[in-house]
């Protein structure tokens, strides 16, 4: 077993429920580990933007951040970034707020500041100075929610911003006077919160709190009840998080040493009562060590996916086949039921129990299903992607594929235009959903002959925000997300 102060960041990209990834060869995202927690985003076009901690690799800034175009193919690092050359980034989060507006909060010394990566510009929270922090982007506007471990005392207090982090006008409150290390994760208006408290000598055998927000309004959050979701105080719990969609939430955490496995407590009533807890993974002899889960929605199917490093601690020399990435999933309609697990690297990866935290996002790239993930490779010499083969090599799987289309403009104002190929004739149906699955927009086409199709849907009169396109046949759909300006 290793225990090393590298970083294990994982990205899931999800589009249509295929659990059959085939795993690519993994690519070289910069050369040099990242000092700090790594993070990942998605805008609404399938760009994707990563931070990298690490003062080595742009010589005028301490946090890097870098960009691709083709889904993990290739990256390139912006010439922006955050921190000053020699200062160290111990932990960074990208954002994607409700205007598609791409940013990065991260932790300098005590201090946090918000990147706009648009403008390169880097605000100073100026409220309280933090030993941790986590933060979520709503869907409204350019909404975002931090909550604050202060280093002056075991309070965690919450802060919102309407402006991405520019100023912070928003409701303050105090969550806890005896707690520490705040996760939150927000799925449409429903903000989940996890914390340590109260607070033992040993802080990762605290009790783990848990409570859900309402948003009633943008950048105004309504608290719900706390209860004490993990009890135990003689065995630590170095990792957890909540992944809610719907009405259900599941509750995840790493419990024990040697071996430490990945635990689950499941609620289908909003997160106000969670049922018994049941062990997700690890065995005698392969440990969990970093994990993250995200949730994924359409209107195919809901569920859970997991992502997590399998450490081997039998005798022997470290290997791709005994410290390695694994990625599970569940389904809604059966959540405590997860996938047999898939080993995602190639490469030895070298993760920490204890350092850091990892990213799991989900996004619709390219029409297809596909998953992701950066690492650290084995001692600490590079940060490596890794994704389902077709999309890695930029070529997308179009075996079988009975249409594919193109929309545009997206974002959009005031019409989307949907492009059709038909590459089998049949009937299809398009829709247009919201985030919470409201149907807005339907029409079935009929049987549509081989060839091109063009369809034109007015989207004018809908809010701001996000929504999904979803297009279907006899044999094929597809699910595209729409971002109304």
């Amino acid at each position: 077993m290793k225990l090393k102060n590298y970083s294990l960041l994982v990205l899931f990209l999800f589009v249509n429920i295929n659990l059959g990834y085939s795993w690519a060869t993994d690519v070289e995202v910069s050369s040099v580990a990242p000092q700090g927690a790594s993070s990942v985003v998605s805008n609404a076009a399938g760009i994707l933007y990563a931070s990298v901690p690490q003062n080595s690799l742009n010589p005028s800034y301490a946090l890097s951040i870098y960009e691709s175009t083709d889904n993990g193919a290739t990256w390139t690092q912006l010439n922006l970034g955050g921190g000053s050359p020699g200062q160290v980034v111990t932990k960074s989060k990208m954002l994607v707020t409700g205007l598609n507006n791409i940013v990065c909060v991260y932790l300098l010394n005590d201090s946090i500041y918000v990147l706009d990566v648009s403008s390169g510009v880097s605000t100073l929270f100026p409220t309280s100075s933090a030993r941790d922090f986590d933060v979520a982007s709503s869907f409204s506007l350019n909404v975002i929610y931090l909550f604050v471990d202060e280093l002056s005392s075991n309070d965690i207090r919450r802060y919102s911003s309407t402006d991405a982090g520019v100023t912070w006008t928003g409701s303050t409150a105090l969550v806890s006077a005896n707690a520490a290390h705040p996760r939150v994760y927000m799925s449409g208006t429903k903000l989940f919160l996890s914390y340590y408290g109260p607070v033992q000598a040993d802080t990762a055998n605290s009790v783990l709190r848990s409570t859900g927000y309402n948003e009633s309004s943008p950048g105004t959050l309504v608290s719900g009840n706390f209860i004490d979701i993990v009890t135990g105080t003689s065995v630590p719990k170095h990792q957890f998080r909540h992944v809610g969609v719907n009405a259900s939430v599941w509750f995840f955490w790493t419990e024990g040493t040697s071996p430490s496995v990945l635990k689950c407590k499941l609620s289908t009533d909003n997160g106000a009562t969670f049922g018994t807890e049941f062990i997700v993974a690890g065995t005698a002899t392969m440990q969990v060590g970093k994990f993250d889960a995200k949730h994924y929605s359409n209107t195919v199917s809901t569920g859970v996916q997991v992502a997590y490093y399998g450490d081997s601690i039998q005798v022997g020399a470290p290997d791709p086949n005994t410290e390695r990435i694994l990625f599970i999933s569940a389904d809604i309609s059966n959540p405590q039921v997860f996938s047999s697990p898939q080993q995602v690297s190639d490469h030895t990866v070298d993760a920490s129990l204890d350092a850091f935290e990892i990213t799991l996002i989900s996004y619709f790239y390219s029409f297809s299903g596909v998953a992701g993930v950066l690492w650290v490779e084995d001692a600490g010499s590079g940060l490596y992607y890794d994704a389902s083969s077709s999309v890695v090599n930029g070529i997308n799987d179009l075996h079988n594929q009975s249409f594919s289309l193109n929309v545009y403009p997206n974002p959009a104002t005031q019409f989307i235009t949907v492009d059709l190929q038909k590459n089998i004739s049949g009937s299809t149906i398009v829709e247009l959903t919201d985030v919470s699955g409201k149907l807005l927009f339907k029409t079935n086409e009929g049987v549509l002959a081989t060839g091109n199709h063009t369809l034109t849907i007015d989207v004018s009169e809908f809010s701001q925000g996000i929504y999904y396109l979803r297009i279907q046949d006899e044999k094929q759909q597809l699910v595209k997300k729409i971002v109304r300006l």
